[in-house]
């Protein structure tokens, strides 16, 4: 379900695109309780992103801990 709702906050801020307005920021905590089906994992991570204030660009930085193949 969170899943879902960081998607439904990206499409959000994607949809201002041309719009005046300043940069948007996100953050999105990551862990196996997240995941559907729910998996239980040690590992955990952080997405962040940043939305131009035109719209026309997207950075992201993944931080991931714990990841084992």
């Amino acid at each position: 379900m969170r899943k879902l709702h960081f998607f439904v906050l990206l499409f959000g801020m994607l949809s201002t695109a041309g719009s005046a307005i300043p940069a948007h920021y996100l953050a999105a905590p990551l862990n196996g309780g997240d995941e559907v089906p729910v998996r239980d994992t040690k590992a955990t991570g952080n997405a962040n992103f940043k939305l131009s204030s035109d719209g026309l660009s997207l950075e992201f930085k993944l931080i991931v801990a714990n990841i084992d193949y």
